[in-house]
């Protein structure tokens, strides 16, 4: 159900896959895990299932998986786990120190370059000042990428990819159609102070015996 030629990695060319096990389960691993460089190839096992062929809207293609590149402070990984794609950056000179990045569903992880996975990795991550004069950022969450300015946000469509030009993110923010609604300061303030408190109710006669 792997998908490759024989029990070779896909990911560095020279292992061999195998059955490996961890304190999260199984999954199918590089021999070349302790080699220099190491391969951190690994693929959980309910995912090697050739009934699962599409994951997080992405066919599953084993080929994305592996080192995606390195810079001069961390190497980036593709890999897969329970919950869909993900990216590994560790530290180059301590492997033990890592963060996980979810890959947003509107990337293709086959596409993912070294440019992809460190602005990844920045986010959220500032794209420049629009022509009010305030911050447009790029972020991620559970729904996919977007673009923000003040109170509005634009989600990403899939045939848009990283990196994303200012020029963009203004134009998806400006169809999204909503208007920027910045909040006065002290308004919630003033507003409280100016409500009128309720009159204390009468407190009931009592019966006379």
């Amino acid at each position: 159900g792997l998908g490759v030629e024989g029990r070779r990695c896909p990911a560095c060319g020279t292992g061999e896959l195998g059955l490996k096990l961890s304190r999260y389960g199984g999954f199918v691993g590089c021999s070349n895990y302790a080699g220099d460089p190491p391969c951190n190839f690994g693929v959980p096992l309910d995912m090697c299932s050739p009934n699962r062929k599409a994951l997080a809207k992405h066919e599953f293609d084993l080929a994305s998986l592996g080192l995606i590149g390195k810079d001069e402070a961390r190497s980036f990984y593709m890999k897969l786990g329970p919950f869909g794609y993900y990216i590994r950056a560790e530290a180059n000179e301590d492997a033990a120190r890592f963060d996980n990045l979810s890959l947003p569903k509107n990337i293709d992880p086959g596409a993912v370059d070294l440019e992809t996975a460190q602005i990844l990795a920045s986010l959220p991550r500032a794209l420049g000042a629009g022509p009010d004069g305030r911050e447009v950022f790029l972020d991620t969450n559970s729904w996919g990428m977007f673009v923000q300015c003040g109170e509005t946000r634009a989600r990403l469509p899939m045939e848009l990819t990283l990196p994303v030009p200012l020029a963009d993110a203004l134009a998806l923010l400006e169809e999204k159609g909503r208007k920027v609604v910045k909040a006065k300061p002290g308004a919630k303030g003033r507003a409280a102070a100016t409500k009128p408190k309720a009159k204390p109710k009468a407190k009931a006669a009592r019966a006379k015996k």
